[in-house]
């Protein structure tokens, strides 16, 4: 491999490649010649920003060996925000691709040095672990910068005492380091209390690390550990978690009742240090389904049994808003309304991958830490990690808000903006929009920010209103900060809600902050055929001017919507009418959109006589359910030969014929018992209309004939209307299921269907991949607004 000729860094006035608003001409690209001959040449930049918006710049370099040269960076527009550069030189006619590179153009949000009980904006950083000043000193640095306030690290036993006998005075000095380096940016540690140390553990585990570390210690040289590190560090550590994700046995391998009683020893060891500092329960993995789990309710036990043991109930919940939504609703409430009101709730680990992109993880930062502050009355809440992966995007680990060269990324900034507008906030209330549709208010009392948008991409558009004092000043915000002032008219004022990412509305100079009916409301259109001209009713305010885009009519409030012939059925994303709307008066204007889910259109005739009518077989159409998990390195999908699907429909009267011919080039066909299936099979949901719960029908290939399981709703249902056979010719297998639609109440037209099969293949791959063409194919109610539509010639 050809060493290097040139290598770039960027030149900033602030940490980790930042700079202020004030600063924006202030960076500057730094270009070195790393060879011993001269280089001349030419060098491209080319940035693009979080919503893809691409800007180029061309600069000459003429260097001597071993030297340098800088230029102004002008290829971008000085807006706040992220940008992503990929420098490109050419010498003698010969491209070199050089290191790609990133900068946040930001208002620095700083520290409050008293807030010592506001809301913690919190973040895994690994401090107390290895000894590396330099590492810390960025990560502080950084942190400080985009004003988070805590930052969450192991205090393992087993560092500071790795021998029986004394305890180790270096690891403790660099501890004192650590925390009175953070404590100078005014930012606190949040130590964890845990695992097991090798000398103490039980012989016989020895030989495998995963079983001494995570075994339950040993109470009496527990307690010399815990009280060693009180001792020392408790007048400058305010929260002690005890332990780490107890729940599953990659992290406890004892029982429920050995992990309360370590819960409650060590919280009385805690309090007999200072009364004032406050002990945190294990930040417990997941409340769904996890293999890892010997006690599915030990968080539960916790939450109920243990509660004088603690102060703060601590959770984790990694992945994507919509499953984490669905979670915490239906299984983390109520485990929650167990809690005494004077128990903090700290969601002290949660995060998602760059797999979806820099700015879906940015957005579902501000969902989930929005959501469970909304919801959840959480106190805290901590991002994994703080340094993780590479710009990008290369490997399994993508996590952090800064690269492993001390980069920022998008959720890096949009971090430092939910700081600096819900800093000193309270929550005040949920707007209540409907389902799929995100509205939270949090105040100061005379400063109030909401966080909108809507979830469900099938949504469309609402044109907010919302009554104000008459003298208060109105801005909305995107999730890099850029602010753009909306005009109060009447004490009124009315604004988009975006899909899918939110934005913040900032109110100042105003007691009040109410919503009102919305100026439009573009409602949830039913599907709609190509080729066809479909009526659909909408709400809109008799002095709202719209303009409305070819092929919509607006007569009263009835809209006429003819959907071109050659328009071709979309997946995951509907087809997006854009309506321009105004009110002059108050000078108040934006865009709806109106999404139009395009239905799939069955001919006459036998299945095998005809092309699929539905084809999966592209990455779009996978959902991974660890990809957005820390530290999974499982094989992810690989291609169609992986695994593929291509369906079929026939209806004759109220009989239907699902065709499901899956690819899958390795067969695990395990039990299917429990909410998910456990190993391959093929999927089938159905609902007659977008409020109804969806029958699910979930197909496993077995030797001895094919083993059918159907729900609805949540709830195991009976199969009689049902009726599955599947065969298999190497790495094919088709699912065959026939369905009265009479008998579940599914005969209306179009029929929403939606299509999925679940593959694990094995050791290899410990997790399961879902190939769906909706974006939540595994959940109930929720899923009817995502399903797609299937009419029959």
């Amino acid at each position: 491999m050809n060493a290097p000729l040139l290598s770039c860094d960027l030149n900033t006035p602030g940490p980790a490649h930042t700079c202020a608003p004030n600063e924006a001409d202030a960076v500057r690209l730094l270009v070195h010649n790393l060879s011993d001959a001269p280089l001349s040449g030419r060098l491209e930049l080319h940035v693009h920003d979080i919503n893809d918006q691409r800007f180029s710049q061309q600069v000459d370099f003429d260097l001597a060996p071993d030297t340098s040269c800088e230029f102004e960076l002008s290829a971008w527009d000085r807006r706040q925000g992220w940008f992503l550069a990929h420098p490109v030189a050419t010498i003698a006619g010969k491209q070199h691709q050089l290191t790609t590179l990133s900068w946040v153009c930001m208002q620095a949000a700083g520290i409050t040095p008293n807030q010592r009980n506001g809301f913690r904006f919190s973040c895994c950083a690994g401090a107390l672990k290895e000894r590396k000043p330099e590492h810390l000193a960025h990560i502080i640095e950084a942190c400080a910068a985009a004003g988070i306030d805590c930052l969450r690290s192991d205090l393992r036993w087993q560092d500071v005492q790795p021998q029986a006998g004394d305890f180790d005075e270096d690891k403790l000095a660099w501890i004192d380091e650590a925390i009175n380096a953070a404590a100078a940016r005014a930012i606190e540690l949040q130590a964890i209390l845990c695992y097991n140390t090798k000398w103490a553990a039980d012989p016989s585990l020895h030989s495998d690390m995963q079983l001494w570390q995570k075994s339950p210690p040993d109470p009496a040289l527990w307690e010399r550990y815990v009280r060693t590190v009180l001792d020392r560090f408790g007048d400058r550590i305010r929260w002690w978690e005890i332990w780490n994700e107890a729940d599953i046995t990659h992290f406890w391998r004892g029982s429920y009742a050995q992990y309360a009683e370590l819960l409650a020893q060590t919280h009385a060891l805690i309090k007999q240090r200072d009364p004032s500092l406050r002990s945190m329960t294990s930040g417990f993995a997941t409340i769904g389904e996890h293999g890892g789990k010997l006690d599915p309710e030990l968080e539960l036990k916790v939450a109920r049994d243990c509660q004088q043991h603690f102060d703060v109930f601590a959770h984790h919940q990694h992945g994507a808003f919509g499953e984490y939504q669905r979670l915490l609703d239906e299984q983390l409430q109520p485990v929650i309304a167990h809690l005494a009101a004077d128990k903090d709730i700290w969601f002290n680990e949660t995060s998602i991958g760059r797999g979806r992109g820099y700015q879906h993880q940015a957005a579902t930062l501000v969902k989930k830490l929005t959501y469970a502050r909304a919801t959840c009355r959480a106190m805290g809440y901590t991002w994994y990690t703080a340094v993780d992966g590479d710009l990008d995007c290369s490997g399994s680990r993508q996590w952090g808000l800064l690269s492993t060269d001390y980069q920022p990324f998008a959720v890096y900034a949009a971090y430092n903006t939910l700081v600096r507008l819900l800093r000193d906030t309270a929550f005040a209330e949920n707007y209540a929009r409907g389902p799929g549709r995100h509205g939270y208010r949090f105040t100061t009392g005379t400063r109030h920010v909401l966080v909108l948008w809507d979830e469900d991409a099938a949504l469309a558009s609402q044109v907010a209103c919302f009554a104000v004092d008459t003298d208060a000043k109105v801005q909305v915000v995107d999730i890099m900060g850029n602010a753009t002032a909306i005009p109060v008219h009447k004490g009124r004022f009315a604004c988009d809600t975006p899909r899918n990412v939110p934005h913040f509305v900032v109110v100042t100079n105003s007691t009040r902050c109410e919503q009102l009916d919305p100026l439009l409301d573009l409602g949830a259109p039913a599907p709609m055929r190509p080729g066809h001209t479909h009526v659909h009713p909408i709400s809109c305010a008799t002095d709202l001017v719209c303009t409305w885009p070819a092929g919509i009519q607006l007569d009263h409030s009835t809209l006429t919507i003819a959907v071109p012939t050659d328009t071709a059925p979309t997946y995951r994303e509907p087809l997006v009418y854009r309506v321009a709307w105004s009110l002059p008066d108050a000078h108040w204007h934006g865009h709806a959109c109106l999404p139009i889910r395009l239905a799939t259109v069955v001919p006459a005739g036998a299945p095998d006589q005809r092309a699929p009518d539905i084809t999966l077989a592209s990455e779009q159409f996978v959902t991974n359910r660890f990809r957005y998990v820390p530290n999974t390195d499982h094989l992810t999908w690989q291609g169609p030969d992986d695994l593929s699907l291509r369906a079929w429909f026939k209806r004759s009267d109220d009989l239907l014929t699902v065709e499901l011919a899956v690819c899958d080039s390795e067969h695990c066909p395990e039990s299917i018992d429990g909410a998910l299936p456990e190993g391959d099979c093929g999927e089938v949901i159905l609902a007659a209309n977008r409020e109804s719960l969806a029958w699910i029908a979930r197909m496993v290939h077995r030797d001895t004939g094919t083993e059918l399981r159907v729900l609805h709703g949540d709830n195991e249902a009976a199969s009689a209307p049902f009726k599955a056979s599947s065969e298999r010719k190497g790495t094919r297998t088709l699912y065959r299921l026939t369905v009265d639609l009479d008998a579940i109440d599914c005969t209306a037209a179009p029929l929403l269907v939606n299509l999925a099969a679940w593959d694990r293949d094995g050791e290899h791959r410990r997790g399961w991949i879902q190939l769906v063409a909706g974006d939540r194919g595994w959940t109930t109610a929720s899923v009817a607004s995502l399903l797609h539509p299937v009419v029959f010639a």
